[in-house]
């Protein structure tokens, strides 16, 4: 399964938008444009989903007064997330969750699926009507999902995002993990790979490492005085005997980049990619998206990639397409997404706004707006689905 679209309302600095997700999708854009607001997003689905309740889920993000956008305004002050998917069999799902205020805490005021065309899930209905508490949990959680959506709350619930602080990399042996934390362990999960898969993960990637870090060899896994795994990798000099670094010598850059790319080549499912540029020289940046192109192509699985960026070398490479491209354009209205702009026009956005501020106004007056309406009265539910 994968997404195909995404509809943001009132969520954050994004007042009414939406833009088509491919196989690839760099977000880029000025500082505070709502980079890393896009991603959170689908992590908060991904919590609904994993079945944190909505009041506990908005509190993370700072309350609901954090959450709405500045510019929303009354009646139309609800929160709308609307996710397009589409299956194996080319069928396509659609997730729509409005949520706001009613009295002191959120609830959920709409909650609707459809496969197909065809109304599978509509909320609330009589049990919430029954115990107002349920309209603080997402149909998609454990404990309410049923059957019929099952397929979609686990696929929203393996959205995978990614990135890694060196620092808590670097400490995950010191730490008591809870079993939250235990499942996004990396010494863990590559401990848990099968030992010849395991092999052949780390020599691809040490073959991408050294294309961009001079001096870094081979890696291995194995356990330190303690028992505990350590990973550690070569290095290449002057004198006839190999030595290694246990990866808490490590620089930050390194470790940022060995976990993104072990991710790469370990889920199948979407990932979200937070800047993974930063602490590298220019030039290697400018040949990251040649690395992780043939990291895709040597996963089993290809994952869908959603990658935040603020380089202009990271978009240079001459493979990525326009319409692989999310710019983000700071507004008063609310941030606006242009999606399959000129590369160029791109790069003159982000180089120096002030020179190319009528054409960008020009382009976002001839594009179509996104626009849903916030209330929504759907066809009745097909029959033989709960």
């Amino acid at each position: 399964m994968k997404i195909t679209q995404i509809y943001l309302r009132n969520w954050r600095c994004f007042s009414s938008a939406a833009c088509p997700i491919g196989a690839k999708l760099i977000i880029t854009g000025p500082c505070g444009s709502g980079k890393t607001s896009f991603l959170d997003a689908f992590c908060f689905l991904r919590d609904l989903a994993r079945g944190v309740n909505l009041v506990r889920a908005v509190d993370r993000r700072g309350g609901l007064s954090h959450l709405r956008n500045l510019q929303a305004r009354y009646p139309e002050t609800d929160i709308v997330l609307m996710l397009y998917l589409k299956d194996n069999q080319k069928k396509e799902w659609i997730y729509r969750l409005r949520f706001g205020e009613e009295g002191s805490a959120p609830v959920i005021k709409e909650e609707l699926i459809w496969y197909d065309s065809a109304l599978l899930l509509r909320r609330p209905d009589k049990e919430d009507k029954k115990r107002a508490i349920r309209r603080q949990e997402s149909c998609l959680s454990p404990r309410l999902v049923t059957p019929s959506i099952e397929v979609v709350a686990k696929f929203i619930r393996s959205l995978h995002y990614e990135n890694p602080q060196p620092e808590s990399i670097r400490n995950q042996n010191l730490m008591v993990m809870s079993s939250d934390f235990q499942e996004d362990n990396l010494l863990a999960r590559i401990a848990r790979t099968p030992e010849r898969l395991r092999k052949l993960r780390l020599g691809r990637i040490s073959e991408m490492m050294k294309t961009l870090i001079e001096g870094f060899g081979q890696l291995r896994l194995d356990r330190d005085y303690f028992g505990r795994w350590q990973l550690s990798a070569s290095c290449e000099h002057w004198r006839p005997k190999v030595s290694w670094r246990d990866w808490t010598e490590w620089p930050e850059a390194a470790l940022r980049l060995f976990s993104i790319f072990w991710t790469i080549l370990e889920k199948d499912t979407p990932l979200l990619i937070e800047e993974p540029e930063t602490g590298l020289h220019p030039e290697a940046v400018s040949q990251l998206p040649r690395i992780i192109r043939e990291l895709v192509r040597s996963s089993h699985r290809p994952p869908q990639l959603i990658i935040t960026t603020h380089q202009l070398y990271l978009l240079q490479d001459r493979l990525i397409r326009p319409d692989e491209i999310l710019l983000l354009i700071p507004d008063k209205g609310g941030t606006k997404m242009a999606a399959g702009w000129p590369k160029n026009l791109i790069f003159s956005f982000l180089e120096n706004r002030a020179a190319v501020t009528e054409e960008v106004k020009a382009r976002l007056q001839a594009e179509k707006q996104p626009w849903l309406p916030l209330f929504f009265e759907p066809a009745r539910r097909k029959k033989g689905f709960s």
